[in-house]
């Protein structure tokens, strides 16, 4: 898949929106508006698939009688697929734990959780435990597009602790009007592949960040010539299989023309779904295992 600012371009050529400036014309931000809304356009229809392309899998430690945890960060709409859970000593048996509901809230600690119930601010063990993991496989959000915005040219950071940041004013990417309408950054480098998310500052002024010194997540880090993007979870090349792309542009163009999808003509419609259809049978490929099939004629069993 292709940076943010190649896929813009091509959308801006088959549109004929290629002329703008800060006056007039299609403004790059509103541009990465319209690739992200193709972008939920594609999520909403290979969700539709009950595939596993959005499937994730993580590993968290047990909070001795901690009843409540947090659902991860990029889950989707809290679509937790399954929650398995393994006591430390014995290590490599796994047990599922089912999804249950309020009525079914005990009390007394038998040594193991046999369920979980999910609220909208995050998922109960029923009942809470003194050890061991949980393996968590669930729906994840997909990061949203978005254009550079400014190179790094200079920075200070020592143990993983970024204290300051100074970009390049006379870069053609730098937005400071952009940079001061949020309070996050993530940082890719010139290849758009991503190094460090959700770095919180305050303000920039003549491309000197005022932030406090941050931490960056184990992995994460950041060097001259690397470049920002503006808000939290943000990623410059779309997390998509490369044949998505030309969906993507194509999305872009209508909704260029058309803006709204609701004003969309019944062709433009049809194109769109005609073109999904084409991707659906490789998203289809990943489905679920079928594990059970139920009977609803006995005259196959020969009854």
């Amino acid at each position: 898949m292709k940076r943010v600012e190649q896929i813009i371009d091509m959308a801006r050529k088959l549109s004929r929106n290629q002329r703008y400036d800060s006056n007039s014309g299609v403004q790059q931000d509103v541009f990465v508006q319209y690739l992200n809304n193709a972008q939920d356009a594609l999520i909403k229809e290979i969700s539709n698939l009950k595939c596993k392309f959005f499937k994730k899998q993580i590993v968290i430690d047990i909070v001795p009688n901690q009843e409540k945890y947090d659902y991860p960060d990029d889950i989707m709409s809290q679509m937790i697929d399954t929650i398995q859970w393994t006591d430390s000593i014995s290590g490599t048996y796994w047990q599922t734990l089912y999804k249950s509901y309020t009525k079914e809230k005990i009390t007394l600690q038998p040594g193991y959780p046999f369920a979980y119930v999910p609220y909208h601010d995050g998922y109960y063990l029923n009942p809470p435990i003194q050890r061991g993991k949980l393996w968590i496989s669930y729906e994840r959000t997909v990061k949203k597009a978005q254009k550079k915005a400014g190179k790094i040219t200079s920075l200070t950071l020592v143990s993983g602790v970024l204290s300051a940041l100074t970009l390049d004013t006379t870069d053609s990417f730098y937005d400071a009007n952009e940079i001061n309408n949020d309070f996050y950054l993530c940082v890719v480098d010139k290849y758009g592949v991503i190094k460090a998310s959700n770095i919180q500052y305050n303000s920039i002024s003549a491309g000197v960040f005022s932030l406090s010194p941050f931490t960056l997540a184990t992995g994460e880090t950041l060097a001259v010539g690397d470049y920002i993007l503006v808000g939290k979870n943000t990623c410059n090349v779309p997390e998509f299989p490369d044949i998505c792309e030309s969906f993507l542009i194509k999305y872009m163009v209508y909704d260029s023309k058309y803006s709204d999808a609701s004003q969309w003509s019944a062709e433009a419609k049809q194109d769109m779904a005609d073109s999904f259809k084409s991707l659906s049978y490789i998203f289809a490929h990943s489905n679920d295992d079928v594990t059970q099939v139920q009977i609803t004629n006995l005259d196959y069993i020969g009854f």
